[in-house]
């Protein structure tokens, strides 16, 4: 080009000061005046035509010295290296200024590149970090003009930018002026520029359902869509995919633990086996079977995408850890077992806590929370019965012992000194009105349920379904039960004002 052949005539100082100019010229046109068009400048030799600040000049001219120590390099296309296929990114010697998403500027030499970013005196950059603008000026500067797959490969950086949609059309465009052949290529990029924007948004929603918080994962926004049916090889490939995904939350936090399998559980423990054999036959599969027959189905009724998994913990710091690195939750010091969900999968954690009773009443409350998830369809059911049912099944663990009372003591004596029972109705997750100041939402809750099963089981299975498939709680309650809820509530209190 002339122009290069009269910077070559420059001596070095000279030319290294006109590239900075250039390069601040187009990365900074607000503060040298109005700009024409992308490459006006670079076709003005000498510092009058660039109409340079020369202050401006002399401040940047340190960032170039970087560019002008590199290792010096063999004659190369501006595309790439010598011998590679072009569109795969080369080797260079370009002096850049950029500016991050988050505002930082950067400056320093570019020494390669490739679809995904460059490198250069700052590190790796991917384009993705870059401002749109800064990125499609950079990569555009660094291709082969004459290669059709480095156009591709520019337009294809622009249609992952946000705003950028346009230039990548004239990207395609000049690809297709220079290779006919290049139009499978161009739709090749489109369908990989869709698949990478559907993952991100997926891990997006991903991250934001397991954003860390105090929150419940109860109370996210579950759909009334049923769940499919999974054949017996989609079961085994379920189970297959549950054992990678409980290593790596094991790897993540540096733990190698070998499972204890039962019919219905994946238990990990860093407890002794056999305690981890007695939790996974006698606690959870005993008392997943005392759940399946409260709601009608058989003892052998699969219900789990595959099988739960369960994390035992013998440490609270190992349990929280957990919450905090896999699941990001912070939960309270209190807590010693919560369930949680991906999609169909469902993932208990817990630690030993101060006794046996209270671990295994803990994890029968975090099994039967996974259940429901997986009855019907993910939808809640109101919090006083989506916790009640969990609560009634950990309060029959711990009427089995000799010591324990669990919350049901305080039920009954919230019942007989006149505590208003329809304020538990009415709380919610979201409005942060459950459980109540003193969690007796759980106790009556809990009571609750007892009694519309002991009232009719039938009815009240049949509710469940009706509640989980999106019908109004309220009127299924009515419809199954018979009369209102007023006079349901009305009984509920007459017969535990006498009863324990």
């Amino acid at each position: 080009m002339a122009f290069d052949a009269h910077l070559e005539k420059q001596d070095l100082q000279g030319e290294r000061q006109r590239i900075v100019c250039r390069e601040s010229l187009r990365s900074y046109s607000s503060i040298f005046g109005e700009r024409k068009g992308p490459d006006d400048y670079s076709e003005k030799p000498g510092p009058v035509g660039m109409r340079v600040n020369p202050h401006i000049c002399a401040i940047l001219a340190g960032f170039v010295s970087v560019a002008a120590t590199a290792p010096k390099l063999p004659a190369v296309p501006p595309g790439g290296q010598p011998g590679q296929e072009q569109g795969d990114g080369g080797t260079v010697a370009v002096p850049v200024m950029f500016r991050l998403r988050d505002g930082v500027r950067i400056t320093g030499a570019l020494t390669s590149w490739n679809g995904d970013g460059f490198d250069g005196t700052f590190g790796r950059r991917r384009w993705l970090e870059l401002r749109p603008d800064d990125a499609w000026r950079i990569f555009r500067r660094v291709i082969d003009e004459q290669s059709a797959k480095d156009w591709i490969a520019l337009g294809r950086m622009a249609l992952l930018h946000e705003g950028l949609e346009r230039r990548a059309e004239s990207a395609f465009a000049a690809a297709l002026s220079l290779d006919d052949n290049a139009a499978e290529l161009i739709d090749n990029v489109r369908r990989e520029v869709v698949a990478i924007r559907e993952a991100a948004r997926a891990q997006a929603d991903a991250a934001a359902g397991f954003a860390r918080a105090t929150e419940s994962p109860e109370a996210a926004d579950w759909p009334t869509d049923p769940w499919p049916d999974l054949p017996p090889e989609g079961i085994e490939a379920a189970r297959l995919a549950l054992f990678t995904d409980a290593e790596a939350v094991l790897t993540k936090a540096g733990l190698t633990i070998e499972p204890v399998e039962s019919e219905f559980f994946i238990v990990y423990t860093d407890a002794s086996r056999a305690e981890a054999a007695k939790w996974a036959v006698q606690v959870l599969d005993h008392w997943y079977r005392e759940v399946l027959k409260t709601v009608g189905l058989a003892e052998n009724v699969n219900l789990f995408w595959g099988k739960a998994v369960v994390f035992i913990f013998e440490e609270q710091d190992q349990f929280r850890l957990i919450e905090a690195g896999t699941f990001n939750q912070l939960v309270p010091m209190e807590q010693v077992s919560i369930t949680h969900y991906q999609g169909p999968k469902v993932f208990i954690n817990a630690w030993r806590a101060r006794d046996t009773v209270e671990l295994e009443a803990a994890l029968v409350r975090a099994m039967v929370r996974g259940v429901l998830h997986r009855f019907h369809s993910p939808a809640r059911l109101p919090a006083w019965a989506n916790e009640g049912l969990p609560e009634y099944f950990a309060q029959r663990r711990i009427d089995e012992s000799t010591y324990a009372e669990g919350n049901r003591p305080q039920a009954l004596r919230l019942v007989r000194t006149g505590y208003p029972v329809p304020r538990v109705l009415e709380m919610e997750y979201r409005d942060h009105t459950w459980p109540g100041p003193e969690r007796e939402g759980e106790a009556l809750g809990a009571l609750l349920v007892e009694f519309l099963i002991k009232t009719n089981r039938q009815a009240f299975v049949e509710w469940m379904k009706a509640a989980k498939a999106g019908f109004d709680w309220r009127d299924g309650l009515e419809q199954h039960f018979g009369g209102s809820i007023a006079s349901f509530l009305d009984r509920f209190v007459k017969f535990y004002s006498v009863n324990d």
